[in-house]
């Protein structure tokens, strides 16, 4: 899989618009199991991100691998998109992941599922703000079982925070 970027602009006799920017991940999905723990440091499957501020961290992870996604406070909104998976056939899919926040913390992170139509449906809020940030690995366990109609779907974190303050990090 990869990610395909356009750039569309309008222009006419008078102006020019900005520049828009337009993203898709292209490629088939991936099956089950799926599981994406940046080992080392590392994403060992396709990942992408929307902006700065989402980096792959060797200094913290849940499963003793030496890594995690790491949302380190630089823009509010910052997206890490995983791989497209599709799962017709699983019985009770589930998607469970590690997430902690830094002590003092005030991001949210909100999971999301990107189906093929163009829908993006909240699975999942988490406020930190609301005593959920402790500094410890919490596990998050969310039923896809209403997506199983859906051709793939591609699982995203969304990230906002105080810049150069909080930290949010996401594990397998």
């Amino acid at each position: 899989q990869m990610l395909k970027q356009w750039g569309v602009f309008a222009s006419n006799e008078v102006d020019q618009s900005d520049i828009a920017i337009a993203s898709l991940v292209v490629g088939s999905p991936l099956g089950l199991p799926y599981e994406e723990s940046f080992n080392a440091g590392a994403a060992q499957n396709f990942v992408w991100t929307s902006q700065q501020g989402v980096s792959i961290a060797s200094d913290a992870s849940s499963d003793n691998d030496n890594g995690c996604a790491t949302f380190n406070g630089k823009l509010s909104n910052a997206l890490l998109g995983l791989s497209k998976i599709a799962f017709p056939n699983a019985d009770h899919p589930i998607l469970s992941f590690a997430h902690k926040a830094n002590k003092d913390s005030k991001a949210t992170l909100k999971v999301y599922a990107y189906c093929p139509d163009g829908s993006r449906r909240l699975l999942k809020e988490i406020d930190y703000n609301a005593g959920n940030a402790a500094d410890e690995w919490r596990t998050e366990k969310i039923d896809l079982v209403g997506l199983k109609s859906q051709r793939y779907v591609s699982i995203q974190f969304v990230y906002d925070g105080r810049q150069d303050v909080d930290r949010v990090c996401v594990d397998a």
